[in-house]
C-alpha cells in the first residue's frame, strides 16, 4: 500500500495510465526491460527505511523492489497496455507491448514453474522468458493440478 501511494504520487501530475503508456512507448525493445522496472522501483524515504520490517533496521530497504516490479509489469502493465491501446486503435504501441511481453526475461521461479520444468525435462534451459513461465503455469492450472493428463494438449 505504501509503495502504491508513492507510485500514485510520482505519476500524479500526468496520471497513472498516461504515465504507464509513456513508459512503454519510451522503452527500447532491446534491453529496455530494466527501464520499465526502474519506472516502478520505490525505495521509500527515511521513515519507511526504518519501519518497513516491523521496526528492524534492514539497511537500504525498498518498498517495491525489482522482483515485484517485474511481476507487475508482466502480469498487469503490459497486458493492460496491450488491451487498452488495442481498443484505442494504436496498433504500433499494441505491437510494442506484445513484443516487450514476449521477450521479457524470466521472473523468479516458484513451486509450480519448478515442478513443470522437471515434468517436461527442461532443467537445462536457461533462456526461459516470463511468457514461457506463464505458459507453464497455465498448463499446470488447466490440466496438471486436476490430473487431466489424458486431456493435455501436450500428450
Amino acid at each position: 500500500i505504501t509503495a502504491q501511494s508513492y507510485l500514485l504520487q510520482r505519476y500524479s501530475e500526468e496520471g497513472l495510465l498516461p504515465s504507464m503508456i509513456r513508459l512503454v512507448q519510451e522503452t527500447p525493445l532491446i534491453g529496455g526491460h530494466q527501464r520499465l522496472e526502474e519506472g516502478l522501483f520505490v525505495s521509500g524515504d527515511d521513515y519507511w527505511q526504518e519501519h518497513c520490517d516491523f521496526g528492524i533496521k534492514t539497511g537500504k530497504a525498498s518498498l517495491l523492489g525489482q522482483g515485484k516490479a517485474r511481476e507487475i509489469i508482466v502480469n498487469i502493465i503490459l497486458p493492460f497496455i496491450f488491451s487498452w491501446v488495442g481498443k484505442a486503435g494504436d496498433s504500433e504501441l499494441k505491437e510494442k507491448a506484445l513484443r516487450l511481453y514476449l521477450s521479457y526475461p524470466r521472473l523468479a521461479e516458484n513451486e509450480i514453474t519448478r515442478h513443470m520444468i522437471r515434468q517436461f525435462c527442461l532443467e537445462e534451459r536457461s533462456d526461459f522468458t516470463a511468457c514461457q513461465q506463464q505458459g507453464l503455469i497455465h498448463i499446470f492450472s488447466n490440466w496438471c493440478k486436476d490430473g487431466k493428463c489424458d486431456e493435455c494438449p501436450l500428450t
